[in-house]
């Protein structure tokens, strides 16, 4: 890769990356004080597959067309001899899914006030991308992979949605299969797990209204349930559980303003993410949950003080070693390559690319299996996989070698194991870091059957299609299991719920169920 791209931006380390792209850290040349960006690249560079040198330009076009302080910036897109790439600001931060994560650890969860303020900027970022013009006609555009994962927090309090890789405009080419299936199940709206439905802004409402419901609830919606357990509750009459259910304490505003953005029937949500935020921002206003930049900037850095003086030094390390270094170094950021959008083209990318000149916006698939299930990929990447192992072990069976059967840290299959055949075409695969956390401080936590030792389990492991089980038990609680698969960065948080009291202790004087007082069909805002 060259070290210089876009005339000023140095590459120092290796961040991460996905299938078909890999992501860097530069330092940016001329400024007197350290800058940081994030370089993008295809794998491949220039030599991709054309559907996918498509994707990338339409992914850079679209960065450099947003402009919000919600939404990450694109700040420049070119081809050099590597290739095509795109720059984007270096957001110093955390995603959602790990601030939630490690505040359930450390404090008790994430205060309600932080909770609607992150999301209320997210959705102030999304009615920008909604509303979004080019050459005053609307592009119609959709987000449509809004999660956790894709939002990031900054110390400094700004919110962010990153990643439109999956996202879908008016001027779309890509179609077919492909075009139907984009998307994270785990976040996916009713009509996008139909074939043949055309998919609007009200998705992003909906995937938004999940990220709340479950930030105010504290547990997952879908937590130990497959995907198909997920797609069969999407398309099914039944309505989504109330907040209130799981929360008999939440205000009735906030329990309708969940249940109006998470209504099956897409006709029947908030129209738009605007108006979702008009009433949040009411509602706040009136419960008196408002929080300011600053309280959630210095919330976020209380729970990862030493993770962010650590990558800090790790970064300085890495800009002072400059050219002297002949390799570049790995730094394992804490949001990894999800603080970033993934990239995608058709038409090369302009060498001087910029947010100045024309850019057409069309649709786009995610390519990274992390987050695209698609079934032929899994296939195909599970045979090539199979085949490589195959015939390391053969040439490795005459010296007796099997260190490649060994697992990483839990039962694995060899189709999960990371081999780097000498002399071919095959990439190091990619890691992935799996992080699973369980209350109360006194359960129990197995991994395919092998205890963890604690309530933190932390691991980094080689990606893979493998589904793992999980399971977490504590006296006098419900035993909780779910499936996993290794095939991103996941970060599981499982909270037990105390088992029902017997018939015996209910005589003894053990307090009745609090009852479920039916919550109002829409906010009560003014």
């Amino acid at each position: 890769m060259a070290r210089v791209v876009g005339g000023q931006y140095r590459v120092v380390a290796h961040l991460g990356g996905g299938a078909n792209s890999e992501v860097s850290l530069a330092s940016v040349d001329g400024s007197e004080e350290l800058k940081l960006a994030v370089v993008k690249r295809l794998k491949l560079g220039a030599d991709a597959e054309p559907d996918v040198l498509a994707q990338f330009a339409d992914e850079a076009r679209l960065s450099l067309l947003l402009k919000h302080a919600n939404i990450a910036a694109g700040l420049t897109a070119g081809q050099d001899s590597d290739g095509p790439f795109l720059v984007i600001e270096y957001l110093d931060g955390q995603t959602l899914a790990r601030i939630r994560s490690r505040a359930a650890r450390q404090a008790g969860g994430l205060p309600r006030p932080i909770a609607l303020y992150i999301v209320m900027a997210i959705a102030a970022g999304l009615a920008h991308a909604h509303e979004l013009k080019e050459a005053d006609k609307a592009l119609q555009l959709v987000h449509r992979d809004v999660s956790p994962e894709n939002i990031l927090v900054g110390y400094d309090g700004s919110a962010k949605l990153v990643d439109f890789s999956a996202s879908s405009s008016k001027a779309s080419t890509v179609q077919g299969r492909a075009a139907a299936t984009k998307g994270n199940i785990w976040y996916m709206a009713p009509e996008q797990a139909k074939v043949g439905v055309n998919v609007d802004a009200r998705a992003d409402v909906f995937a938004l209204g999940l990220v709340l419901w479950e930030l105010l609830a504290g547990k997952r919606m879908w937590e130990g349930m497959s995907e198909a357990d997920v797609i069969a509750r999407l398309t099914d009459e039944a309505p989504l559980p109330k907040l209130r259910t799981v929360v008999p304490d939440i205000p009735d505003p906030l329990d309708g303003i969940c249940s109006w953005a998470l209504e099956k029937v897409r006709d029947d949500r908030f129209e738009n993410a605007g108006q979702m935020r008009e009433a949040l921002e009411q509602t706040t206003r009136k419960l008196g949950l408002t929080a300011t930049p600053n309280e959630v900037g210095s919330f976020v850095a209380s729970l990862f003080e030493e993770d962010r003086a650590a990558l800090r030094e790790k970064i300085v390390d890495a800009v002072a070693a400059g050219e002297s270094s002949r390799s570049l170094p790995r730094l394992m950021s804490p949001s990894s390559s999800h603080q970033l959008p993934a990239l995608s083209s058709n038409a090369r990318i302009p060498t001087s690319a910029n947010a100045s000149g024309p850019v057409q916006v069309v649709e786009v698939v995610k390519e990274a299996p992390s987050n695209d299930r698609r079934f032929t990929l899994v296939l195909v990447a599970g045979v090539l996989v199979a085949f490589c192992v195959v015939a390391i072990v053969a040439m490795t069976a005459k010296k007796g070698d099997d260190e490649s059967a060994k697992p990483v840290v839990t039962a694995r299959p060899a189709n999960t194991v990371p081999v780097e055949p000498a002399q071919s075409a095959w990439v190091e695969p990619e890691e992935v870091t799996i992080e699973i956390s369980v209350t109360p401080p006194s359960a129990a936590l197995f991994v395919d059957g092998v205890k963890t030792g604690s309530t933190h389990y932390r691991t980094k492991v080689a990606r893979g299609t493998y589904v793992h089980d999980v399971r977490a038990e504590a006296e006098g609680f419900d035993t909780r299991t779910t499936k996993i698969v290794f095939d991103r960065d996941r970060t599981i948080e499982l909270a037990l719920v105390k088992s029902a009291p017997t018939a015996t202790a209910a005589r003894r004087g053990a307090p009745p169920a609090r009852p479920n007082a039916a919550p109002s069909a829409h906010p009560d805002t003014p």
